[in-house]
C-alpha cells in the first residue's frame, strides 16, 4: 500500500516511521505520548493560516475554547485523520465524527469524482469569486454588524447556517433555504429536509476543499453551510405572545454567549429572547452553531434602549427579576411564583454585568448561591440556572 500523505502548510507530505526524516521536509518529526497516536510538526507557514481562518465574531469577546480548538487543528488533526480513514475513503468511526471533517480536506485514498456523479442537480464553483457564492463570501459577522449600525439596518435579507445540524434545525423552524453549499466529494446524505427545499428551488452548490475555505474562511466545517432568507423581524408583542417566561439581554455583545443563552432557554423554558440595542445578533453564524440550532426554536425581538425598553414587559404583567452577584440581592431560590405569573430574567454582559439603571429599574434583584471559591457564573450558565429555578419555584395549584 502507498504510504499515506498528510498536507500541510500547503504541501503534502509523507509521515516517516519513529525516529526517521520526514521525506519531503527533512525535519525531525515531533511527537507525544497521545492516545490518538503520533503528531506531526506543523510549520510556522500552516499555524499562520490557521490564524487567519479563526472566526470573525465583530470584534466581540471571543470563545476560548473554540479558538484553542482552532489553533490546534493543524497539530491535532494529522493523527486522528489518519485514524479515522482508511484506503478508499471510507469512515471508520461514528457519522458525527465523519461529518466534521467532510469539508476539512481531500480524504485519503478518495478518488476525485465530479459533483454532478455524486450529487445530482449540483453546480459546481470552481471559483471563490462566482456570484452564486457571493452571500456566503459576504455575510460575516463582522459585516452583519457593520450592516445594522446603518440606517434601516436590523434586516439583512439572508443568514448562514453552518452544519448539518443547524441547518436542519433552521429548516424544522421554517426558514427557506436558499443556497446549500457542500464539498464536492460529500458522499452521505444531505441534511434532513434540505432535499425537499432544493426541490421547491434551492440551489445545491459543491465545491472542492480550496474553494470551500476560501468561501467561508476556514477549513473547520460541519458538513454544510446553508444560506436561508431571513424572516422580518418580530415586535416585542409578537415575540412574547403569551409566553410565562422570557429572557432580557443587556450587553451581550458576544455571539457565543448569545448561542449559550439560546440553547439554554429552550432547554429550561425560555420562551422568548428580548434584546438590547448593544447585544450581539442571534442570527450570526457563530450564535446559531453554539446554539445548535436551537435560536431558531425560540422566537426574538429588539428593545429600544433599557432602562425604557422595558416599559412594555411591565405594562403586559411582566415582573422584572433582576439578575446580579450582589450579596445584597435575593435568592432566586426563595421568589415564590403563581403558575399564572409572568417573569422577565433580565441578564447582563459577562463581566459588567447589568447596568445601574436597569437594576434600579428591576422588581426585584436576585443572585445565584455560589460556592465561597466562585463570584459568578458564565452568563449562559446563569441564564440556563435562573430559568430552571424560575419553573421550580411556580407552585402547582391545589
Amino acid at each position: 500500500m502507498e504510504a499515506l500523505q498528510v498536507l500541510v502548510g500547503g504541501r503534502w507530505r509523507r509521515p516517516a516511521a519513529d525516529g526517521a526524516k520526514d521525506e519531503v521536509s527533512g525535519d525531525q518529526p515531533q511527537r507525544r505520548p497521545d492516545r490518538h497516536g503520533p503528531q506531526w510538526k506543523v510549520t510556522e507557514q500552516s499555524e499562520h493560516l490557521e490564524d487567519r481562518h479563526l472566526e470573525d465574531d465583530g470584534g466581540q469577546a471571543s470563545d476560548g475554547a473554540d479558538q484553542r480548538r482552532d489553533q490546534q487543528h493543524l497539530t491535532t488533526g494529522a493523527s486522528e485523520f489518519l485514524q479515522l480513514l482508511r484506503v478508499g475513503g471510507r469512515w471508520q468511526e461514528s457519522p458525527h465524527v465523519a461529518r466534521r471533517y467532510s469539508l476539512a480536506g481531500p480524504r485519503l485514498g478518495a478518488v476525485a469524482t465530479p459533483a454532478a456523479a455524486q450529487l445530482p442537480g449540483a453546480i459546481t464553483v470552481a471559483d471563490a469569486g462566482d456570484r452564486l457564492v457571493a452571500d456566503f463570501v459576504g455575510l460575516r459577522d463582522r459585516r452583519l454588524a457593520q450592516r445594522r449600525r446603518t440606517e434601516g439596518g436590523t434586516t439583512f435579507g439572508r443568514f448562514l447556517a453552518e452544519g448539518d445540524l443547524v441547518t436542519e434545525r433552521a429548516l424544522r423552524a421554517g426558514h427557506r433555504l436558499v443556497a446549500l453549499l457542500v464539498d464536492a466529494g460529500r458522499t452521505e446524505p444531505l441534511p434532513t429536509g434540505a432535499d425537499q427545499a432544493i426541490a421547491a428551488g434551492a440551489s445545491l452548490l459543491a465545491a472542492g476543499p480550496d474553494v470551500v475555505e476560501a468561501i467561508t474562511g476556514s477549513r473547520a466545517h460541519r458538513g454544510s453551510m446553508g444560506l436561508f432568507e431571513r424572516p422580518e423581524p418580530l415586535t416585542v408583542a409578537a415575540a412574547v405572545g403569551n409566553a410565562r417566561t422570557v429572557a432580557v439581554l443587556e450587553g451581550v455583545v458576544n455571539p457565543v454567549n448569545l448561542g449559550l443563552i439560546a440553547r439554554s432557554a429552550v432547554a429550561m423554558g425560555v420562551e422568548a429572547l428580548l434584546l438590547d440595542p448593544t447585544c450581539a445578533d442571534p442570527w450570526y453564524r457563530r450564535a446559531s452553531r453554539v446554539s445548535m440550532g436551537e435560536v431558531f426554536a425560540v422566537p426574538h425581538a429588539w428593545l429600544d434602549a433599557l432602562p425604557g425598553g422595558l416599559d412594555p414587559l411591565s405594562a403586559a404583567g411582566f415582573t422584572l427579576l433582576a439578575l446580579t452577584p450582589s450579596e445584597d440581592a435575593v435568592d432566586i431560590g426563595a421568589v415564590a411564583l403563581e403558575p399564572d405569573d409572568r417573569v422577565a430574567l433580565l441578564l447582563g454582559a459577562e463581566g459588567p454585568g447589568l447596568s445601574a439603571r436597569v437594576l434600579a429599574r428591576a422588581d426585584a434583584c436576585v443572585r445565584i448561591p455560589l460556592s465561597a471559591a466562585v463570584d459568578s457564573l458564565n452568563v449562559g450558565a446563569a441564564a440556563a440556572v435562573a430559568a430552571y429555578a424560575v419553573g421550580r419555584n411556580r407552585r402547582e395549584r391545589p
